[in-house]
């Protein structure tokens, strides 16, 4: 059952916190109080080429995240997007400034609905990103902290290390600026939740756990919410099997799973739709990422992180977007120990009986991570939802969360004189042993490039390092003296010459030394990521409705997003199916996977004298200012931190034609729409299944297949999920909007429904009579509505779960 009372547990809980807090300053101690930020905003192309515009401060020559692009391409701009639109009185549904148009929350790693997410909506200041970032890392340990402590059962000092193992792990602090942290710090409550459900199956209990499922999904990233899911569900069933009621209690379990699906509906159904109409790339399932793993020799990167290089700086070219981070070498040695442990292998003790289950998840990261063996490997890569989810990356929180666990065990077991201390002394050689294979392993090519210099590729600028012997010494030197520590603390303590409570401390202490040694230091200076630069305050004073495009490294795909500007380019994990084709098949091979971008190597596309970019509404392109410039027709308006050109070719966003072709495929769309003969001013290809258009064959009959000069279309308000038009036609047609077909997308013309025709194979248009007309186009998915309806249904359950709980207590 729980342990100890309720008053002394608040009591222990908020000293815990203190105690976590006080860890909290020491760790981020130059981002507290010496004005540094854990933003990477500078260290990658995003208003220019160097960062934000203005930035002055100090530039960090090692990298402090695995990962510096992301936050800056999408999720910092995406968020002050967000937080427009939520100011704005909308709901941050549709996305105008990316990719041509796309949905926005539907994306979910806008994490657009994710509570703790709206501290950034309401100030998405630099500051306030920061406090965030931190926040998340103390969630993440003071969850683990009250499951150590209320749930096995361990002391303060076992439960406050294995929180710090958690919270300070490699995967926390070298991912802290990506959004799937937002799930990874939900890890520990889900079991905490779980194991609350276990010992007292109460309504709570489960509306509890329901919440966290619920706030997973709500997180931003699907692959790390399926296994944080999966990691639970397992430790259930375990737990379950336990306590002896396997299966009594399974289906009330499931059901707070739904539960948690139905209150987090309002995301998990339009992203599901989403999914219909986008490209997955390495995500598909004839890809087979599933079954990817790290190269076994780089499991020392667990207690050595950085032998082979600075993060993102490796000497050898090993790659770092795939690493699950570090633990360290003393959290290694001391969740080894767990293993020779006999009491914890037998499940005999209270706390004793759960461990097993955290092994077990070790032991399976162990082996799929790092592909060993083969067979298993493959066999866990290929089950379903797993065959498109990078298991070696996204199972890292688990991993680590168990091996936390067993840190705070064996503290506990060591402090209160449990079992015997020759696993842990055997441990600490074996750790020894491991720095001896790593070089033996690696020495000739350690020797190789020792005093070489060698270049750290970039995508803005390479840079030039050269490992020494002293470095390699620096990685070596402090996981060796841990070890001879624990090793000589071991003997010491099991000859009784050091007190197990002091040895426990030391412990703890070496711990929490060694994660702050590997936490990276070098941070940038705080400063307002989207301080608008004087070539964007230009294209903001355009009252017109356009898109801009760089062909450099400025404006940077989505920086657009932050300055509501509208941008052709996008660097996202999902686009739409028709956005890729078309950019792949009419403007350039190079569109990779949903990035359109023209800095390479995820791009590459800078031929904007392409005749489909005017048609997109590409009013304005730019280059850095020692960049080639952009071609003819494009007519340089500007020049400074940049050179802004301008399109006198560009299409309006919004205009009207009267020559139609039907088509019945979209394939059949694409190859029309590549005949040069095509003149993509005056006529467009519609689609439809039966290859007939019945109003438009009525306007042909009544002279409408000519283009008249006296149409006039005004855009009234194109905003975040509404677009409104004026239009006078002088003889029936079509009004096309250069915005991509998407379920969800409504047309009223004059206040009555029509039917939305895919046009162009991209874009949207509506049959018009002759005459005036006020168009509006409205975002209103029906994949929202359900999934809003679901959501509220939740909350009705929830209450009512938490109401007859409150009743039950009144009475009793």
């Amino acid at each position: 059952m729980i342990l100890g009372d309720p008053k002394n547990f608040l009591q222990t809980s908020m000293a815990g916190a203190g105690l976590l807090a006080v860890l909290i300053l020491i760790f981020f101690y130059d981002v507290i109080f010496l004005g540094h930020t854990l933003l990477s905003t500078n260290a990658e192309s995003g208003t220019l080429s160097t960062g934000a515009y203005g930035y002055k401060g100090y530039r960090p020559v090692l990298d402090h995240v695995i990962d510096r692009g992301v936050p800056i391409w999408n999720h910092e701009p995406t968020t002050s997007l967000t937080s427009r639109i939520y100011k704005s009185g909308y709901i941050p549904l549709w996305n105008p400034h990316e990719a041509l148009g796309t949905p926005l929350a539907a994306d979910m790693i806008s994490s657009a609905f994710f509570p703790l997410s709206f501290l950034l909506y309401a100030d998405p200041s630099p500051a306030m990103w920061d406090f965030f970032l931190i926040l998340r890392v103390f969630i993440a340990g003071f969850g683990t902290y009250l499951f150590l402590y209320r749930f096995l059962g361990l002391g303060q000092p076992a439960s406050l290390t294995g929180a710090a193992s958690y919270m300070f792990c490699g995967f926390i602090l070298l991912y802290i600026n990506i959004v799937f942290i937002n799930v990874a710090i939900l890890v520990p409550w889900l079991v905490y939740a779980t194991e609350q459900w276990v010992q007292r199956p109460r309504p709570r209990s489960l509306g509890f756990l329901s919440m966290l499922v619920a706030c997973s999904v709500l997180g931003g990233h699907p692959e790390t919410t399926l296994f944080a899911l999966f990691y639970v569900t397992v430790y259930y069933l375990v737990r379950m099997e336990k306590v002896g009621a396997w299966g009594k209690r399974l289906g009330l379990f499931i059901g707070s799973m739904l539960l948690g699906g139905l209150l987090s509906g309002l995301l998990i159904l339009p992203f599901l739709e989403f999914i219909a109409y986008s490209v997955l790339g390495p995500h598909e399932a004839g890809v087979k990422g599933g079954t990817w793993h790290l190269p076994l020799s780089r499991i020392f990167m667990l207690w050595v992180p950085y032998f082979w290089g600075p993060v993102r700086q490796s000497w050898d070219g090993t790659d770092w977007s795939f690493q699950p981070g570090y633990i360290g070498m003393v959290a290694a040695v001391l969740a080894l120990s767990v293993f020779f442990s006999r009491s914890a292998l037998r499940g005999a003790g209270r706390s004793d009986r759960m461990i097993p289950f955290f092994i077990g998840m070790i032991v399976l990261f162990i082996l799929k991570g790092y592909g060993v063996p083969k067979f298993f490997n493959d066999f866990v890569g290929s089950l379903p939802l797993f065959e498109v989810s990078y298991f070696m990356k996204y199972f890292g929180p688990e991993f680590m969360f168990s091996v936390a666990v067993l840190v705070g065990f064996q503290i506990h077991q060591i402090e209160g004189r449990s079992g015997s201390l020759k696993p842990l002394i055997f441990s600490a050689s074996l750790g020894l042993g491991s720095l001896g294979l790593l070089v033996w392993l690696n020495y000739p090519e350690v020797v190789k490039h020792i005093d070489r210099p060698y270049t750290v590729p970039s995508w803005t600028v390479s840079v030039t390092r050269s490992v020494t012997r002293s470095y390699f010494l620096k990685q070596l030197i402090p996981p060796l003296l841990f070890c001879l520590l624990i090793g000589a603390g071991g003997y010491l303590a099991h000859r009784k010459a050091l007190s197990p409570g002091r040895f426990s401390r030391l412990l703890s202490l070496a711990l929490i030394i060694e994660l702050f040694i590997l936490m990276p230091h070098d941070h940038f200076q705080r400063y307002p990521s989207f301080t608008p630069a004087p070539y964007v305050q230009l294209l903001q004073k355009d009252p017109d409705t356009f898109r801009v495009y760089s062909i450099g490294t400025a404006l940077y795909p989505n920086t657009a997003s932050a300055y509501g500007l509208d941008d052709v380019g996008s660097v996202n994990g999902l686009c739409l199916r028709r956005y890729a084709a078309f950019s792949y098949t009419l403007i350039s091979p190079k569109f990779f996977y949903c990035h359109f971008t023209a800095q390479n190597p995820v791009g590459g596309i800078r031929n904007v004298d392409n005749r489909f970019f005017n048609l997109l509404n590409l009013k304005y392109t730019l280059d850095d200012p020692a960049g080639p410039g952009a071609p003819p027709p494009f007519e340089k308006i500007y020049e400074g931190e940049v050179k802004l050109y301008r399109n006198p070719d560009y299409f309006p966003r919004a205009f009207v034609v009267h020559r139609a072709e039907v088509v019945q495929e979209e394939g059949e769309a694409l190859r029309r729409l590549k005949d040069e003969q095509f003149d993509l001013r005056t006529q467009i290809v519609l689609e439809e299944p039966d290859g007939r258009v019945e109003e438009w064959e009525k306007g042909r009959r009544g002279g409408g297949e000519r283009s008249r000069a006296e149409d006039s279309v005004e855009m009234v308000e194109h905003g975040y999920n509404r677009v409104i038009l004026k239009a006078q036609l002088t003889t029936p047609g079509f009004l096309v909007l250069s915005d991509p077909y998407f379920p969800g997308w409504r047309v009223f013309v004059d206040g009555a429904e029509k039917k939305i025709y895919p046009t162009n194979y991209l874009f949207r248009s509506v049959f018009l009579d002759e005459g005036s007309h006020t168009v509006r186009f409205q975002y209103q998915p029906t994949s929202y509505k359900v999934g809003a309806w679901l959501t509220l249904m939740g909350v009705l359950i929830l209450a009512g779960i938490f109401g007859k709980d409150l009743f039950h207590m009144g009475r009793r």
